[in-house]
């Protein structure tokens, strides 16, 4: 029997508000995750302000040889992923040794599924590219190999090593992603462990000019809302002016107030609607066997018998992070991550 991410998305949309993702869009939704393996996490994306009803898919991947679909293979980039795991799974390989986990974004535009082509997002171990060492330099030349397939140019290498000489000391690159579905194949750089206080004058260093005030505003007002920061920009020939700020906390909203009042100061901003916000902070939850026994997915049923007595099968729902988006001259665009995934816990 042929299990798929569908069997998983279907436990959790009795809890999904048609606020944040429409008929349309879950249509698109479940098309996709047909196609796909149930795998241990998803995030959906979605847009807060008004009018904007697209929503994404993105799904983790752990150090594992993933099974994939005929249907899926039939495409060279899926074809690559499967050499890429296999290569993942060689113990003292650079990609063992390096990529944490991957992640896999589908851009849902209306116009392309994003099967053929999504982006992906490698998350790179905490150790690695802190020492700005010019070795460093090398092993992320040969995973954006990976990521974009194809060779990479003397200036990207001049572009990327100037981001890694320019982080303050214990700060890394927490992910590198490959925006293949995005027009010129642009290479997104995350890092992780600036405060809003280095976020400035490193930005200032990179792309060679003073940082707009009113992103410094943004910056300032959002950091004392944040318990973390990410901050996310793009490489082509140069280092792009759009510039993402992806924003956690540590607790969910039952617990943490944050949330409540990050929503409120975009509501206020006309960055987001009041239904979006309350159907936001309405999302996380638990969700046992036992209140959907109906929709519980049968690859789980055979596993949770398997698993140590005493433990309980859980799907669990959670707001992973908002982004604020900031691009010169443009509204400013922010995005909820809604994750869903399965684990087993202890009572306890």
């Amino acid at each position: 029997m042929n299990y798929s991410l569908e069997d998983y998305l279907r436990l959790v949309l009795p809890y999904l508000s048609d606020v944040l993702v429409s008929q349309q869009e879950l249509t698109s939704i479940q098309h996709l995750t047909k196609l796909l393996p149930p795998l241990s996490a998803t995030l959906l994306e979605c847009r807060l302000a008004t009018d904007q009803p697209r929503v994404d898919l993105s799904v983790g991947l752990q150090a594992m040889k993933v099974p994939l679909s005929k249907a899926l293979l039939s495409y060279p980039f899926w074809q690559q992923l499967e050499s890429f795991c296999q290569n993942w799974t060689t113990v003292n390989s650079l990609t063992y040794k390096t990529v944490e986990d991957i992640w896999l974004e589908f851009d849902l535009d209306g116009e392309i599924d994003g099967l053929m082509m999504p982006c992906w997002f490698f998350s790179l171990r905490g150790e690695e590219f802190k020492d700005k060492k010019i070795e460093d330099l090398s092993k992320l030349v040969e995973l954006i190999f990976w990521l974009q397939n194809c060779q990479m140019n003397e200036r990207h290498k001049t572009l990327i090593w100037q981001c890694i000489n320019a982080l303050p000391d214990g700060v890394g690159i927490g992910q590198i992603g490959g925006m293949r579905s995005r027009l010129g194949n642009p290479l997104r750089i995350n890092v992780s462990g600036l405060s809003a206080q280095m976020i400035p004058p490193y930005l200032a260093q990179i792309q060679g000019q003073s940082v707009q005030p009113d992103l410094i505003e943004i910056i300032n007002t959002i950091e004392p809302l944040s318990d973390r920061i990410v901050l996310c920009f793009d490489i082509e020939q140069e280092i792009g002016s759009r510039i993402g700020l992806e924003c956690y906390l540590y607790q969910q909203p039952k617990k943490e107030p944050r949330w409540t009042e990050f929503l409120n100061l975009l509501v206020g901003m006309k960055s987001c609607t009041p239904q979006k916000r309350d159907a936001l902070l309405q999302w996380p939850g638990l969700i046992q066997k036992k209140y959907h026994p109906d929709l519980w997915p049968v690859n789980l049923q055979n596993l949770d018998s398997w698993i140590s007595p005493g433990s309980i099968s859980v799907f669990w729902r959670t707001i992973n992070h908002l982004k604020v988006v900031y691009q010169p001259d443009q509204p400013l665009e922010v995005k909820a991550y809604l994750a869903f995934g399965h684990r087993w816990f202890k009572p306890n």
